[in-house]
Order: C-alpha cells, then sequence, then structure tokens
C-alpha cells in the first residue's frame, strides 16, 4: 500500500514535476532517481514546498535612496501650496489637539489634502510622503515653542536687569519655578501672582495666562496666521489648546536653561523639547498587589483638565486680545505686504493613571 502523500509525489513526478524527499530534483538528477525511490519502504514521506519570499520596499527605497522624505519627492506643480496651505492648516489641526505631541493621524492628512488638492486623486498612507513631509513640519513647529520662550525670558531678564542692575537672576528663575500654594502651581502659569509680605498669602488671578505663556504662544503658533481670529466664533474643538499646552512647556523648559542665573542650554538628548521628555508615556509598574500594570504617567497632560476648562468669554477673550496686541506690528506689516502685492492666503482595571501628576489650578479671585 502506497501512502496518500506517496501518490501525490508519483503523481507530479509522472507529469513531470521532479520532486525528491526534502524538496525538487536537482538539474543533475533524472526522473528514475524519484520513481526508484517510491518502490522501497518509507516510514515517513514529505514533500517540501518553499514559497520565495514576496520583497518589500524599505522606506529608503521609497524615497529614492534619500535618508528623509524631501519637497522634491512632491510633484512640482503641488509643492507651493503644501507650502502656503497645507502645513499651516496642519499646524492649525495640531494646535487644536489636546495631545500635541502625538502628530496626525493619515486619515487627517488625507483630509487636508483632499481639502486642498480637490481635483487630484491622492490616496495618503502612513509613512508616505505626505505624512513624512507633514511630520517633518510639525517637529519644526513645535520647537519654535522653545525658541519663542527663549526670547520671551530673555527679554523678562533684560529688563529685569534694566531696571535692577544687581538683580539675582537665579533667584528670578526660582521664583517664577517654585510650586507654591495648596495645590502647588507656579507664577509663570498665571497672569498675577502676588505674595503678600507680612503674612506670606499669594493671590493669583489668571490662570495659564502669563505674558511669558502668552508671548511664546503669539509667537510660535499665531505670527503666521493673516488674522488672529475671534475665539467667541471659534468652535471648542477649533481652540488652540495644545498650541497652549505647549507654549507652556516651552517656558518650563526654557527656565531650566537658567537655573544657574545664567543662559546654558543643554544639549543633551535628555535636554531636548521632545515627545520623549513631555509627551504622556505609559510604562509598566509593579503595583501593591504585586502584578505588573501599565501606568500613564502624565507630562503633557497634567494640563489637559485646566486647558479644557477654561471659559471662552472669561479665558481665551483675553488671552487673544494679548496675542492681537503681541502681534500688531507682525501682522500689519503683512496686511501692508499683502496690499502692494495683491496677494491673499490662507492660512482597562489593569491601567492607572497617576492623577496625583495633573495640575489643579483655583484662583483666588472671582475671575481666574
Amino acid at each position: 500500500m502506497v501512502c496518500r502523500c506517496e501518490e501525490e509525489r508519483l503523481v507530479l513526478a509522472r507529469a513531470g514535476i521532479r520532486v525528491h524527499l526534502g524538496g525538487f530534483v536537482g538539474d543533475d538528477e533524472s526522473d528514475n532517481v524519484e520513481l526508484a525511490s517510491s518502490t522501497k519502504p518509507m516510514m515517513l514521506s514529505m514533500v517540501k514546498v518553499t514559497k520565495k519570499g514576496v520583497s518589500r520596499l524599505t522606506k529608503t527605497a521609497k524615497r529614492g535612496g534619500d535618508k528623509k522624505w524631501k519637497l522634491d519627492h512632491l510633484p512640482p506643480d503641488l509643492r507651493n501650496d503644501f507650502t502656503n496651505k497645507l502645513v499651516p492648516m496642519a499646524k492649525c489641526l495640531a494646535g487644536t489637539m489636546l495631545d500635541p505631541w502625538s502628530g496626525l493621524s493619515a486619515d487627517q492628512v488625507q483630509d487636508l489634502v483632499d481639502e486642498v488638492f480637490p481635483d487630484h486623486e491622492i490616496t495618503v498612507v502612513p509613512d508616505d510622503v505626505w505624512c513624512g513631509l507633514i511630520s517633518y513640519r510639525l517637529s519644526n513647529w513645535r520647537n519654535g515653542f522653545v525658541n519663542a520662550a527663549k526670547d520671551a525670558i530673555e527679554r523678562l531678564v533684560t529688563a529685569t536687569l534694566e531696571e535692577n542692575p544687581e538683580a539675582d537672576i537665579r533667584e528670578l528663575v526660582a521664583h517664577y519655578t517654585t510650586p507654591r500654594g495648596d495645590p502647588p502651581t507656579t507664577p509663570y502659569m498665571w497672569r498675577k501672582w502676588t505674595v503678600n509680605s507680612n503674612t506670606l498669602q499669594i493671590a493669583k488671578s489668571g490662570r495659564l495666562q502669563n505674558r511669558l505663556v502668552i508671548y511664546t504662544l503669539a509667537q510660535a503658533h499665531f505670527a503666521d496666521y493673516d488674522e488672529v481670529p475671534n475665539p467667541m466664533e471659534l468652535e471648542k474643538s477649533e481652540l488652540p489648546c495644545g498650541a497652549l499646552i505647549l507654549a507652556i512647556q516651552a517656558v518650563e523648559h526654557v527656565f531650566k536653561w537658567w537655573q544657574t542665573g545664567h543662559f546654558v542650554e543643554d544639549k543633551n538628548t535628555s535636554g531636548f523639547f521632545s515627545a520623549d521628555n513631555y509627551a504622556d508615556s505609559v510604562k509598566r509598574v509593579i503595583g501593591a498587589d504585586g502584578r505588573a500594570k501599565n501606568t500613564l504617567f502624565l507630562v503633557a497632560g497634567r494640563f489637559k483638565r485646566a486647558v479644557e476648562s477654561l471659559d471662552v468669554e472669561t479665558h481665551w477673550v483675553p488671552m487673544f486680545e494679548d496675542i492681537t496686541t503681541t502681534l500688531h506690528h507682525v501682522i500689519e506689516k503683512r496686511r501692508r505686504k499683502s496690499r502692494s502685492q495683491s496677494v491673499s492666503s490662507a492660512a482597562s482595571s489593569d491601567f492607572i493613571v497617576e492623577s496625583d501628576m495633573e495640575l489643579l489650578f483655583e484662583s483666588d479671585g472671582d475671575e481666574d
């Protein structure tokens, strides 16, 4: 009796398909070798079929050998609108996200591409040229917050020294960055912060509206706008919550470079203004019950509840007024240039959240 596997080998052999134990018949072997093997007693017969792997292009190959996506990878007729329309829209969208470090999804980029290029059939997929270029531009956008915060704090230091040449800048930085009060917050997160010299009681108001933060937000996010919008006309989802969080974090980041009283930039990776250092992260932590649990550590997320709770009329309106004042000369200059050129543009139970890391803000006045 010949086993079924053996019968299949015989059929294949008679059909001219050379198969032997463990693989195909070599070019120097004959069919007789295969046929003869079928007459011998066998304990096990195995036909090995090897499927040739499908080669996949690497990311570098997709980019034509380049290490990164470049604007040149886009069709020439799309590059101008990508830079002048799509990128500003991507920044605006990223600025509304409560997690400004997460970037845009392929679906979000697709929506923007469809809006800017309605006459082109373009399909966006993760890691393609569209997602890649937008990711690079948003990285530059986030870094812009550090540059703006650096300028803001340099102005603060300069003004302080002009008023008092003997001022201790290290004490100034400590004043702005030392948490105080109950719940504890820091002066650079408030518009007004005063301490009674006799009672040491702290009076504060205007949460998240410190001039350092507003200046940073204005220069890093709104400087490219043709007009600063009226927050009363915006949907809640259109408010720049994520951009505000980045501005707060950027001010916090730059203050670290001034802790000694002198500007010393930390150029180690631990000193970068990056998602690794300023985005929320999930880590496995052994709990009191001895079980490993996924634990969410809040960094940018510390400000989420406070930013979400900002009232349009009480908080966003005065912030936007300050932004408009800060950018008055920039916007007027752009308007004059635009008029002269006649050009306009648009811009689970095993998951734990470290809630004690979240910042709470309580004002001492009727309005905060």
